[in-house]
C-alpha cells in the first residue's frame, strides 16, 4: 500500500479499508481542518461550519477552498499483535507535480494467525546483474520524535539520496522471549524496532 494525501483518499473512496469495521472510515477520524476559503481567510471547523467541514471530507466533487492541515483520530498501541508483521520502507519518488519530488511510505504486512498452521514467506527483489547496494542496520529502543522524522525528510530530498530507502521493521513479541546468547544475534528485549538504511547503484 502506498500512502497518498489524505483529501485524495477522501476524495477518491471516504477512506475505507481494512480497518473500517473496527475504526470507520478515515473520513469518519478527521475531527478538525484548516482550509484557506476563496477569500484568503484561515478556517477551521467552528469557524468554517458543519456544512462545509462534512463537504470536504468526501461530501461532492468541487473545490471548497485549499486545505492545509488535517487533524485526525489516531489509535495507538505500543504492542502489536505477535501474529501480525507489518514494515515500513520510505524512498524518494517522483511527485504528481512535474519536477517535483516528495516521499512515498510503503507498508508490508503479513498476518500469521487464525489458520491453524504456521505460514512461511519470503520476499525476493531481483536485482540486475549490474545493480548493487549497500545496507546498514539501526535497532531502535525509543520512538522517534517528530521533529527528528521531519529532518529525515529532508535527508531524502538531497541529491545523494535519489536512490535510498529505510525500511522500518517492528521486533518484541517471540523476540523479546529468546536470550540474546541464544544465537549469535544479540538485538532482542528492549528493541521496539529495527531500520534498515539502503543505498542502490549500477555500475557499467
Amino acid at each position: 500500500m502506498t500512502v497518498m494525501p489524505l483529501e485524495r483518499v477522501l476524495r477518491r473512496n471516504k477512506g475505507y479499508g481494512m480497518l473500517q469495521r473496527k475504526f470507520g472510515l478515515a473520513a469518519d477520524n478527521v475531527i478538525d481542518a484548516h482550509l484557506i476559503d476563496v477569500n484568503g481567510r484561515i478556517l477551521d471547523r467552528e469557524s468554517m461550519g458543519e456544512d462545509p467541514f462534512w463537504a470536504i471530507r468526501g461530501g461532492g466533487g468541487a473545490c471548497f477552498g485549499v486545505i492545509i492541515a488535517w487533524k485526525i483520530m489516531l489509535y495507538i498501541t505500543d504492542k502489536l499483535d505477535e501474529d501480525l508483521f507489518i514494515r515500513i520502507i520510505l524512498r524518494r519518488v517522483n511527485s504528481s507535480e512535474e519536477g517535483k519530488k516528495t516521499i512515498e511510505a510503503s507498508f508490508n504486512s503479513l498476518f500469521l494467525g487464525g489458520v491453524g498452521l504456521p505460514w512461511m514467506f519470503c520476499w525476493i527483489e531481483l536485482l540486475s546483474p549490474r545493480r548493487f547496494f549497500k545496507a546498514k542496520s539501526d535497532y531502535v529502543k525509543e520512538p522517534i520524535s517528530e521533529i527528528r522524522l521531519e529532518g529525515i525528510w529532508r535527508r531524502f530530498y538531497e541529491e545523494e539520496a535519489a536512490t535510498a530507502e529505510m525500511i522500518f521493521s517492528p521486533y518484541r513479541g517471540r523476540m523479546n522471549e529468546i536470550p540474546e546468547s541464544k544465537t549469535p544475534f544479540p538485538h532482542r528485549a528492549g528493541n521496539i524496532y529495527k531500520i534498515q538504511h539502503l543505498v542502490y547503484w549500477e555500475e557499467e
